[in-house]
């Protein structure tokens, strides 16, 4: 999945877990262009981000933060929508 307003977010039971991270649009990306992959069973649901792929020479180092939110649902829409993301992903 192409996240590319650097954010990925899922619901359960009365909470929501909100993942954010930078997105380079101009970047390439492993697994076929996906910065945000989701893998879910019976048991879990991972949000898993992704950096761009980069050719690193030795001792050369690169980062890649992510940033975890955990909010109670019913306080989750109205921060969300204030804080960090674009009304119309909430709709």
């Amino acid at each position: 999945m192409m996240a590319n307003k650097g954010w990925g977010a899922y619901i359960h039971k009365n909470g929501i877990f909100i993942k954010t991270f930078k997105h380079k649009a101009d970047a390439r990306y492993p697994d076929y262009g996906c910065s945000l992959e989701i893998y879910t069973n019976s048991k879990m649901l991972e949000l898993e981000t992704l950096g761009p792929l980069f050719n690193l020479k030795p001792n050369q180092t690169i980062q890649h933060t992510e940033n975890w939110f955990l909010l109670p649902l019913k306080y989750s829409n109205k921060i969300i929508s204030n804080t960090f993301f674009d009304d119309r992903f909430l709709k």
